[in-house]
């Protein structure tokens, strides 16, 4: 343990709306009694199961073990919710826990577009200069905005997502093709020349079988864009050199360049 204030007590380290309140005592609700199910598992990265344990709650004050593998230095919630679980926290009380809202919106909307100028200053020297017939995939591309912005490049776009409200405002408020469902059952036409994973890949169970998915659908010309929270960013003002501030209960897996680069590697 890191030390005394990362023990549970169900108090979190960031102030939560009314919003977030309840979430939060809905996810607890189901994890003590059972209904979201954990499971423990080796370290996917180095096959070992020989931890340390560096805290037992999360930035929201959730119940959450977070360990990091002695052999490998991966930090990793273990154990964790299932895929049944995890699909539903996702559909039911991620949004409402991290944003605090109950609905997708307009702003939530505009900030993911925003994002994607970023994303597309930092990777447009790898790309052509005309984007006709450029195939831009998202997966976990929440209400759509960076789609939405590669969209208005002149690029065809495509996402999926687990979160159906968000599914909904996006291809209502700006007739996006977007699905609720996980990148396995996505269905279309072509190879993509980009796939962006922004902030998603540390919400996976097993990004090595999502990259190996991506890596068999990918132009062989084409590029992957991964975004990650990286445990050595605690300097970012979000996080407020709080390492209790940088954990969530939503994230499998925390990156540090390193261990990012070990996966990738694989």
């Amino acid at each position: 343990m890191l030390g005394p204030r990362y023990r549970y007590d169900s108090r979190p380290v960031v102030k939560l709306n009314p919003v977030q309140q309840e979430a939060k005592l809905q996810i607890e609700e189901k994890l003590k009694s059972g209904y979201y199910k954990l499971e423990e598992f080796n370290c996917f990265m180095c096959t070992q199961r020989v931890f340390d344990k560096l805290s037992e709650k999360d930035r929201f004050g959730l119940p959450v073990s977070i360990v990091i593998c002695k052999r490998c230095g991966l930090i990793q919630t273990n154990p964790r919710m299932n895929d049944g679980a995890y699909k539903e926290f996702y559909e039911k009380e991620h949004s409402t826990l991290t944003l605090g809202e109950r609905k997708a919106s307009k702003d939530m909307f505009l900030d993911q577009y925003f994002h994607a100028r970023k994303i597309h200053k930092y990777i447009r020297r790898y790309l052509p200069k005309s984007y006709d017939n450029f195939f831009v995939l998202e997966i976990g591309c929440g209400a759509g905005g960076i789609l939405a912005y590669f969209n208005d490049l002149g690029c065809r776009v495509l996402g999926c997502d687990l979160d159906g409200d968000c599914i909904e405002f996006g291809r209502s408020f700006y007739g996006l093709e977007i699905f609720k469902g996980v990148f396995a059952d996505l269905k279309f036409k072509g190879r993509p020349k980009l796939v962006i994973m922004s902030h998603i890949l540390e919400h996976l169970l097993n990004p090595e079988v999502e990259l190996s998915l991506i890596r068999n659908v990918i132009d062989s010309s084409g590029f992957l864009y991964i975004e990650v929270p990286g445990i050595r960013n605690l300097t970012h003002t979000y996080y407020d050199m709080d390492f209790l501030n940088f954990i969530r209960i939503a994230h499998t897996y925390h990156f540090s360049l390193t261990t990012l680069n070990n996966l990738l590697g694989k």
